[in-house]
């Protein structure tokens, strides 16, 4: 998946996006429009800013923050080889699986399965003691392949240069361990789950409100969670996408003090550009980095080659940024070169 601020959309977006952000950056020409994939549509809209919108969820990227993703989604579509073919059909190779993407739905193929239907394609038949599971229905007719997801009703047809596609992929689907890193650590507070990345900008806002009792109310939504804080009845309220919770002057100052406290264990730090915040945070054996939907867990002495290959943690540069890549959960971050020192100050080891 993809990862965009509030956004989080499949990774058979991605040659359009390069393209709307390219557009954005100034290095390549873009037109507004609707673009589908997997069944779902993203909406890009060019102005002074980038304009994404995608089921009910809304983004504007300017072009400072168009580099950050272009590197994100380019390293991204370079690991997973995201190709748009003819058609419309995105093909792209995830760990040990094949996504087929198309306007009408998305297809997930296991290693072994595209071994059949390359087979089934080239003689008219599957091999002997070969299946497909029981929601893939195939048939070949006119040099073409057609597959039909009984699960949704929705079809592709395939064409020569697809299934070409299918065999030079074969040999790079391969097994991803599972990963073992830990998750970030939330704050509780009262029920309601605080997120590291939005523990900073909330510690200022429950101290500023115990100090002047006005509240600055505002929204932070990422993938994965949202948080809310406004006026309320007791005084300040803040929630998640499950719970509520009021406080008191008193109980916002006191609060301040219980975030500050555990963000200072954490050894936690904030820097923010633009509309991209990035929170760093001791873990037992590593440092977390976060970026919104984005979270990758660098463990302590970490060292890198230049290379994308290998390893379910990958490292790259572009645009300036240093990229990491966790293939076991598809998160991907960008570090500009300050950010990378504060890494490194806590057991990033550069090589």
């Amino acid at each position: 998946m993809i990862n965009i601020l509030s956004l989080n959309c499949s990774i058979a977006f991605a040659p359009y996006l390069i393209d709307a952000l390219s557009a954005l950056e100034g290095t390549r020409n873009a037109s507004s429009k609707t673009v589908r994939q997997g069944g779902s549509g993203l909406v890009l809209t060019h102005g002074a800013s980038l304009g994404l919108i995608y089921r009910n969820h809304r983004a504007s990227l300017d072009s400072q923050e168009a580099s950050h993703y272009l590197a994100t989604v380019g390293l991204r579509a370079n690991v997973y080889d995201v190709s748009l073919m003819s058609e419309e059909v995105v093909l792209a190779s995830v760990n040990d699986s094949l996504l087929v993407s198309h306007p009408q739905s998305e297809i997930w193929l296991e290693r072994r399965y595209v071994s059949h239907l390359i087979a089934g394609y080239k003689t008219g038949q599957l091999s002997p003691g070969s299946s497909l599971p029981e929601w893939l229905v195939w048939s070949v007719a006119a040099g073409r392949l057609l597959l039909s997801d009984q699960r949704s009703g929705r079809w592709v047809l395939l064409g020569e240069d697809h299934l070409e596609e299918f065999e030079r992929r074969l040999t790079r689907l391969t097994p991803t361990t599972r990963s073992t890193s830990p998750a970030p650590p939330v704050i509780s507070l009262k029920g309601v789950e605080i997120h590291l990345q939005s523990a900073f900008k909330l510690a200022r806002t429950l101290r500023d409100f115990a100090q002047t009792r006005r509240v600055s109310a505002y929204n932070e939504a990422a993938p994965e969670f949202k948080l809310t804080v406004g006026p309320g009845v007791e005084g300040i309220r803040i929630s998640d996408t499950g719970s509520v919770v009021g406080l008191t002057v008193r109980e916002a100052g006191k609060w301040a003090e219980i975030i500050e406290a555990e963000l200072a264990r954490l050894h936690a730090s904030e820097s923010v550009r633009g509309q991209i915040t990035t929170v760093l945070a001791d873990g037992s054996d590593g440092r977390f980095v976060l970026q919104w939907g984005d979270e990758v867990f660098v463990p302590h002495q970490f060292s890198y080659q230049g290379s994308v290959s290998g390893g379910l943690l990958i490292y790259a540069r572009d645009r300036g940024f240093s990229l990491l890549l966790d293939r076991s959960k598809d998160a991907c971050i960008a570090l500009t070169p300050q950010e990378e020192m504060l890494v490194a100050g806590r057991g990033f080891e550069v090589s």
